[in-house]
């Protein structure tokens, strides 16, 4: 049986490319910081999109969203404009995020989230014909220098279904101390990969020995 990555890789390497990992020490400082906007325009820059973005943390989807989705883009129904043009530069796209996703969301789950939504964009720019389709979507990002980071975020799965957010564990830092470790831990909201972890290790390696 042909699995996705056998199935799509190659083909969406060639019209994508084969991209380094990404540099994660700004993406990293930012997310310490709290600063999740910051986190996802850098990951907007490193793939090279230009258009405006308008950011929204919500409680929950939309009608015709999935209810278990964490994140997801509002793309234009009828027009997206091509990739590099002008119209593409001045559009604003929204990006919506759930805002217990954020709060629980581990710094490999988050990033790894972002750069999924936005290779929607990214697929639905350039017109490919798999922009619909969440595997490829998944292999986009990856492609574009998040492989590492999606095999680490979906090892995270196997960690202990509680743990304290980033900016829990700044606050008590400030306020609480260890005291806080012990009482402000939160259920983890788990990121769904629409590849097996068995997939993406697949696919990273595959990146790895292509890449430029």
């Amino acid at each position: 049986m042909v699995t996705p990555v056998e199935q799509f890789l190659p083909q969406l390497g060639r019209v994508v490319g084969v991209r380094r990992e990404v540099p994660r020490r700004e993406l990293r400082e930012l997310y310490d910081k709290g600063d999740y906007k910051g986190v996802i325009n850098a990951v907007k820059r490193s793939m090279g999109l230009d258009m405006r973005l308008f950011i929204v943390r919500t409680y929950k989807a939309p009608p015709g969203v999935s209810k278990k989705a964490v994140a997801w883009v509002a793309l234009p129904e009828k027009y997206m404009p091509p990739y590099g043009s002008k119209e593409f530069r001045t559009m604003c796209i929204t990006v919506s995020i759930r805002h217990s996703f954020m709060n629980t969301a581990t710094f490999e789950e988050f990033v790894t989230v972002v750069a999924h939504e936005l290779s929607h964009i990214v697929l639905d720019s350039i017109g490919h014909v798999w922009k619909r389709y969440e595997p490829a979507v998944d292999l986009t990002a990856m492609l574009l220098g998040y492989a590492e980071l999606y095999e680490e975020a979906s090892s995270s799965h196997l960690r202990s279904m509680y743990f304290a957010s980033p900016f829990e564990t700044c606050w008590k830092k400030q306020l609480f101390g260890w005291c806080a470790r012990i009482f402000l831990l939160r259920r983890r909201m788990y990121t769904e990969f629409y590849l097996s972890r068995e997939e993406i290790a697949q696919a990273a390696k595959w990146i790895r020995l292509n890449r430029r």
